[in-house]
Order: C-alpha cells, then structure tokens, then sequence
C-alpha cells in the first residue's frame, strides 16, 4: 500500500545523488538555476519513455533488464518520472508527504478516478493516465517557473511577502497532484513502485557523471 510513502525522503536522496553527479552546481556548465524548463521537458521525457513502453506491447507492471543491468518498462518510467520530480523538489524544498497521505486515500475509494481491473488496463485507461501525467506536469511546471523567480533568482524574496508564499504553495500543491496522479495509478495497476524506484536509483548510483555528458 502507498498510503503512507515517504515521497520527501526519496526526493531528498534523489536530490543528492543529482548534485553528486554533476547535474547542480555552481558552475557555468551546470549552474545552481538549472532552467525550469529543462526540468519540466525531463518529466515529459519520462512519460513520452513510459507511453512508448506501452506501445511495444509491454505489460503495464512488466520490468526487464538491459544486459548492463539497466532496469526498464512502463513502471521504470513511471519511477524516473518520480525520482526527476523528487530531484527538483529536493532542490526547491517542497515538501508533500502530508498533502500525499491526506488525499491518496480518497482517491483510491473514488470509483470514477480509475476502475481496478487488475494487470490488464485497457488501451484508453492508458492512455488517459498518460495525458492526464502531461497535464500536471505542466501545471507543476507553470508553477516552478514562478517559484524558481524568488527561490533562485532572487533567493531574498522568497517567503517575504503574500506573493512568494502563495506562488510556493501553488508549487507543492500542483507537486502533490502530480506525484497523487502516479501513486493512484501504480496501487491500483498492482505496480510496485516504491521498489521500482529504489531499484532505479541503486542502478542510478552507477550512471558516470552527467550520464556520459548529456546537456540537459
């Protein structure tokens, strides 16, 4: 059961792993205001990764492995997808374990959000999860661009007026819808996902610096 997953801890240790690994810093290469932008355009990645999963015919809970021990499938994705926000929410220090805890059991006993039906979910079950994991990312987004204003640009102003404070709660709100999104779908597609993610970052933890020179 994800009822009571600690989301803030993993993003705390996805965070780290990150900087450790180059993709934070100081320098011009890989500056502390990593563009919101680039963030966000990771999360899409993630699922644009995991839709393709399902294209290929795998199976919604199916995880197999590469020959270098790479973990991969449609749950993999789904995990990247959290531990990327994880990572940001680490940076940014949005906490959302509460708002998690309150609202994913009510979610699950909503009949409407997403009938269980096992390990087989329909093509458009699918399909509407994914869409609907692009749409909350993208609020998440919008919020990040504004958040990232006062928190790094101006690391001042962050809490020092009404502003800043509703922007930073517009921010852990729309984190905890997107992170609510992925938690619903994996309990009720029976999907492991919180060993999935561990799986992924003891794999991760091996991964060169910068993943052999990516850009973003």
């Amino acid at each position: 059961m994800l009822h009571s997953y600690d989301f803030d801890d993993m993003a705390l240790r996805a965070h780290r792993m990150a900087r450790e690994k180059g993709w934070w810093g100081s320098d011009v290469s890989s500056p502390d205001n990593r563009a919101p932008a680039d963030q966000v355009n990771n999360f899409h990645a993630e699922l644009s990764e995991a839709w393709e999963e399902w294209r290929a015919q795998r199976g919604i809970a199916e995880v197999y492995h590469r020959d270098d021990g790479k973990p991969e499938g449609f749950p993999v994705e789904l995990a990247d997808l959290l531990i990327r926000l994880g990572d940001t929410a680490g940076r940014y220090e949005l906490f959302v374990n509460p708002l998690v805890r309150q609202y994913l059991p009510r979610m699950l006993d909503e009949a409407d959000v997403m009938p269980a039906l096992g390990r087989g979910f329909s093509a458009a079950e699918t399909s509407g999860f994914v869409k609907s994991c692009h749409k909350t990312v993208t609020g998440f987004g919008d919020a990040l661009e504004q958040l990232h204003g006062y928190a790094v640009v101006r690391p001042e102003t962050r809490g020092a007026s009404q502003g800043a404070r509703d922007t930073e709660l517009e921010a852990i709100n729309s984190l905890a819808l997107c992170v609510l999104t992925v938690l619903c779908f994996c309990e009720r597609a029976e999907i492991p996902i919180a060993e999935i993610i561990e799986q992924k970052m003891v794999y991760n933890a091996t991964r060169p610096h910068r993943h052999g020179g990516k850009r973003a």
